[in-house]
């Protein structure tokens, strides 16, 4: 059995930002009141190139669903 894969852009960054190196720093951003994430887009490659490369083609579009997903 394949794993289906997830469509929504919102909960794609979701579950990237899920990841323990990132939940440090989202939590550390919110501790300190700094409104920006940094990501290592290799990370994010690593995580889901297919949709790494999506965000490339389409930044703008894809950007707006990574702060929805940062803000959650």
């Amino acid at each position: 059995m394949t794993e289906a894969k997830i469509v929504d852009p919102a909960e794609r960054f979701q579950n990237f930002l899920k990841q323990d190196k990132y939940r440090k720093r989202l939590a550390n951003i919110t501790a300190s009141g700094i409104n920006s994430l940094t990501v290592d887009f290799d990370d994010f490659s690593f995580f889901d190139n297919e949709f790494a490369e999506s965000l490339l083609e389409r930044p703008n579009e894809f950007l707006k669903h990574a702060k929805n997903a940062a803000l959650d």
